[in-house]
């Protein structure tokens, strides 16, 4: 079975920051900064093997 391309995730400025400033806050539940760190590292890769050593280098953080 061919496997699918991921789709190109763009995301605009405000966005990206809304993003940032949810993952940096304090506040923020744990689940709703992972889900942000996922959609702002989505953005950064194309290809699986990349995406997962960005993932692994954000959580060492």
């Amino acid at each position: 079975m061919p496997r699918l391309a991921p789709k190109e995730l763009k995301l605009e400025a405000k966005e990206r920051e809304h993003l940032e400033k949810l993952i940096n806050r304090h506040t923020t539940e744990q689940q709703i900064a992972l889900r942000a760190k996922i959609v702002l590292l989505a953005e950064l890769v194309s290809s699986d093997q990349s995406w997962k050593k960005l993932w692994c280098k954000a959580l060492r953080k």
